[in-house]
């Protein structure tokens, strides 16, 4: 618990500032005691010390033990290791003496800027304790008295106390978090930040008086470390060799920054604001949002192709009424060809040119022309092409319910960019495991995989396609006379509408554009009966659904195909959603009726292995026939009395139907091979 939090920050009209941190915690457990015994303070040492003033520790008997220096290290940061250029981000680790529960911490920390990020402007924001309950936290701001600036306290929380001292404006704000909401309240305020597009800073100051002025201000920083040097413009050449029009010339260098320059994850403005010089991120093959984007800008500039870099908040909307450069999180590019706009973000791994991550689409961003105007402009509601997924399921079952067939998966859009990411991450040596997920994920239960392809993994504006073999044998329990089979619905991403306010104009989300289709053909044994459902076609502006299911002999095909037209409807259309959504839903749940006209199992058992007999019982288990698992059960150990776990289970079954002079042996000889 945190009995007092204080943070005191003083800026000059010069652009420098000083804060001062004081907190005092009560450690109630062992838990916050390990929390609290290693304090972590992150700063840049190209414009910032950090000092800390004191950390001591109150015991209960009235004793205090205070850190010495010999307590506190001044370490590189984790990121330097992976990446040498950001070595002025660093951190000083304190070990706190002799903390236990019981104790009272308190410490104080100073950070002093050496030089202003911005010449001549000062802007910060704060965030109170929502997390850690706090009986008292304070926020005192110090600014030149005079000088002109936005200050906004977010809706919700109480305004800042104001006086003069001298030359001096301080403005105070006090707030306290003494009780965690509950998970009703939890919902509603997660639905009112939905509403809002996300949670805004609780206190905004900025001397900047307005967006042109952040843009002029980062386009001076940028501009420098864009130029087209003599091995921009060799590489740039390199690159679109072979490119005809400047579309294939924009893709193919886009490309080589997404792939070849490795992305180090840094929030916009976390150790410096400046991007490195396009050559050195070149040289160094590695770079954060602005370095790619400053890079990716130069090499476009080298093929005359006109580009401006954006700034964005991947996290929550834009206050436009505070111009701060605090308000972004990330830095994406705009290019210009032939009068068309194309957004690009050279981060996101495996994405096509042209295509933001939802994250970043229907946002608001600062566009800045290096020679022109710099404002706020809204990046596109929809994908420049609709997210298409397809997956088609073909094979047989035979006489003992076994399945065997192929499943093919085709994506196209977002999950395409993150499914192609992981499997340039993760090791070739390693792609069984992900075919496994993708097939238990895609065909239910626990299907054996036997062959897998990934085909399209280089070209981007292709769909990326995984093809496997694989076999389930507890498909179908034939020893019943009467099944129903479902089957999964493995793609079909249903509108998940949150209802609106009564008032409110916020457009329900249906989740973006997109085109999703399943198909299914199974074959059935001569000895089962199939009845297939009634199929569905429902069609709104915003969506179609179809689904068709026809039986040709033995041969049953089923196919689902959603259409979702509109990215966004107005709330009005709120109950017309939720009945489509739930048409669709209901239609997933409709089952093949099968009639099984030689129930059980007699003469197949000896074509059947251990295996494949202990997986029949298995399903038999599951569907509480206890006599038929007992009868595979017994059928395996007989074939294999070797099997891994086949006497235990025996056990199991005769214990089940009460038959416990057959379960006791069975056991013993569980136990006498695993004892």
């Amino acid at each position: 618990m945190i009995e007092q939090a204080r943070s005191s920050m003083r800026f000059e009209n010069d652009g420098s500032s000083n804060q001062v941190v004081y907190v005092r915690v009560r450690v109630q457990k062992a838990e916050g005691a390990q929390a609290w015994g290693q304090l972590v303070f992150s700063y840049s040492s190209a414009n910032e010390k950090i000092h800390a003033d004191y950390v001591r520790v109150h015991k209960p008997d009235g004793t205090v033990v205070t850190a010495g220096a010999d307590a506190i290290q001044d370490l590189s940061s984790p990121i330097e290791r992976e990446a040498p250029a950001y070595s002025d981000i660093r951190q000083i680790h304190i070990t706190v003496p002799g903390l236990t529960a019981g104790d009272i911490l308190e410490y104080e920390i100073r950070t002093d800027t050496t030089s202003p990020l911005v010449p001549g402007e000062f802007f910060t924001q704060w965030n109170s304790s929502q997390e850690i309950i706090t009986l008292d936290e304070t926020l005192e701001l110090n600014l030149p008295q005079g000088r002109e600036v936005h200050v906004k306290t977010a809706s919700g929380v109480s305004g800042p106390e104001e006086r003069a001292d001298g030359d001096r404006r301080i403005l105070t704000w006090h707030s306290s978090f003494t009780k965690r909401p509950s998970e009703t309240e939890e919902e509603n305020i997660l639905k009112i930040l939905r509403e809002v597009g996300g949670k805004q800073p609780d206190v905004q100051i900025s001397t900047f008086k307005s967006w042109q002025d952040v843009g002029r201000w980062y386009v001076d920083l940028e501009q420098p470390r864009a130029e087209v040097t003599d091995s921009i413009r060799a590489k740039a050449d390199e690159i679109v060799k072979g490119q005809r029009t400047k579309l294939g010339k924009a893709k193919a260098i886009f490309e080589y920054v997404e792939t070849n320059i490795r992305y180090v994850s840094l929030s916009f403005g976390l150790g410096r604001f400046q991007p490195h010089s396009a050559p050195d991120v070149l040289a160094s093959q590695y770079g954060d949002c602005k370095d790619k984007a400053t890079l990716f800008q130069a090499l476009l500039a080298a093929e005359k192709i006109e580009s401006f870099p954006v700034l964005i908040n991947s996290q929550h909307k834009i206050d436009p009424d505070v111009p701060s450069p605090l308000q972004f999180d990330h830095l994406i590019s705009l290019v210009l060809l032939d009068g068309t706009q194309y957004w690009a973000d050279t981060t996101a791994g495996a994405a096509p040119f042209g295509l933001l991550l939802s994250t970043l689409r229907d946002s608001q961003a600062l566009v800045m022309e290096p020679k022109g105007k710099s404002e706020l402009e809204n990046t596109p509601a929809d994908p420049p092409f609709p997210a298409a997924t397809s997956v088609s399921v073909e094979g047989t079952v035979d006489s003992l319910g076994r399945f065997q067939g192929k499943l093919s998966l085709s994506v196209m859009g977002e999950l395409a960019v993150y499914l192609r990411g992981m499997l340039r991450t993760v090791p070739q040596s390693n792609w069984s495991q992900v075919a496994d997920g993708v097939a238990k994920q895609q065909f239910g239960g626990t299907p054996k995989v036997s062959d897998f392809h990934f085909s399209g993994m280089e070209d981007v504006d292709a769909p990326l396609v995984f093809e496997v073999e694989f076999s389930a044998p507890s498909f179908l329990d034939l020893s019943k006379k009467d099944l129903a089979l479902g089957v999964p619905s493995g793609v079909l991403v249903l509108p998940s509408v949150v209802a609106p306010d009564k008032n409110s104009a916020k457009p329900l989300e249906l989740g973006g554009i997109r085109d999703q289709l399943e198909s299914w053909k199974i074959e059935f044994p001569a000895q089962v009966k199939v009845s297939v459902p009634v199929p569905v076609h429902i069609t709104r502006d915003y969506g179609e659904y179809e689904s068709t299911y026809q039986l040709d002999g033995q041969n049953a095909h089923l196919e689902r195909h959603l259409i979702i037209r509109q990215s966004k409807v107005p709330p009005a259309l709120y109950n017309g959603v939720k009945a489509f959504s739930s048409v669709v839903t209901a239609d997933e749940g409709q089952k093949l009726v099968l009639t099984n006209t030689t129930p059980g199992m007699g003469s197949e058992l000896n074509e059947m292995s251990a295996d494949d007999l202990f997986d029949a019982a298995r399903t038999a288990e599951s569907a509480r026939n206890f006599t038929e698992a007992a009868r595979l059960y017994a059928a395996a150990a007989e074939k294999d009395p070797d099997h891994e776990n086949v006497w235990n289970a025996l056990g199991h079954a005769y214990n089940m139907l009460n038959e416990f002079d057959k379960a006791v042996p069975a056991l013993e000889k569980a136990i006498a091979k695993n004892p």
